[in-house]
């Protein structure tokens, strides 16, 4: 009667040691998943009565893990064209949405997402030790030339701040 108490005894032991030691092992794991991030909505666009160039989206801010960087993603749309005067059809220009993270007064990181003649999908991420903002724009240029070097038509910088 005894080695059946004994065993009695034993058996849930080893059933908590045992799940002891998957939970050792499950909380670094745990620990280690990224935290959800907070969406905000952004939108911008050329500002003239057609709106010939916009762009609109979610950007996902996710918090810096201890000694990584934030980063923001963005997803969305940037379209050339306008569904506000259906008669400008190829004007001989393209449509660049660009997207500069700040830290302060210093611009830390950006990256640009273009269409012509339609709608094209944006899908970036904006990584940084520290982004305190982004400001979104959008710019029509004529074709073949680069944004860097041709006069183009933009509209007012949107900014969406870290929530």
């Amino acid at each position: 009667m005894s080695r059946i108490t004994s065993m009695g005894r034993t058996a849930p032991r080893a059933a908590v040691l045992a799940a002891a030691a998957l939970a050792a092992f499950a909380v670094p794991l745990t620990a280690h998943a990224e935290p959800p991030g907070t969406e905000t909505k952004f939108a911008a666009d050329t500002g003239d009565d057609c709106l010939l160039g916009s762009t609109r989206g979610v950007m996902t801010w996710k918090p810096a893990l201890a000694g990584e960087h934030i980063t923001v993603d963005i997803l969305g749309t940037v379209t050339d064209g306008s569904a506000v005067c259906d008669f400008v059809q190829d004007d001989g220009r393209y449509a660049v949405a660009s997207f500069a993270a700040y830290s302060g007064d210093r611009l830390v990181e950006e990256g640009a997402a273009e269409a012509d003649n339609g709608a094209e999908p944006v899908s970036l991420s904006i990584t940084a030790p520290v982004i305190d903002r982004i400001v979104v724009q959008v710019c029509r240029y004529p074709l073949g030339t680069d944004p860097a070097t041709a006069p183009g038509t933009c509209g007012q910088p949107r900014t969406t701040d870290r929530p």
